[in-house]
């Protein structure tokens, strides 16, 4: 009976072990998924993501001739610049980084 008693806590541990190692995979890939989506957001050419780079270029024909200049200036810095959030010796997280991390 005490082999049974150690097998049960044995098995257990073991689920509670891989239902703690599922949770931590979970919780890191819902933050550098919703990381990633902050770069998307800032720096995406898509209609769909109402970006800042996409609004900014939407608005370059509502712009007076003598701002023009500004704004297009404004719209390379948007595109240079790497917007969202940065890790230390990794860089900003973007959705080919999480890409590549979700692999392994």
């Amino acid at each position: 009976t005490l082999a049974m008693v150690q097998a049960d806590a044995s098995h257990e541990a073991m689920v509670f072990e891989a239902f703690m190692a599922t949770r931590f995979a979970i919780v890191n890939c819902m933050f550098l998924y919703l990381w990633a989506r902050l770069h998307s957001r800032c720096a995406s050419s898509s209609h769909s993501q109402q970006s800042l780079l996409y609004l900014g270029r939407e608005q370059l024909g509502n712009v007076s001739p003598q701002d023009r200049m500004d704004h297009l200036g404004f719209l390379e810095c948007v595109k240079g610049l790497k917007c969202g959030v940065e890790i230390p010796t990794i860089g900003v997280v973007t959705f080919k980084f999480v890409g590549q991390c979700l692999r392994v």
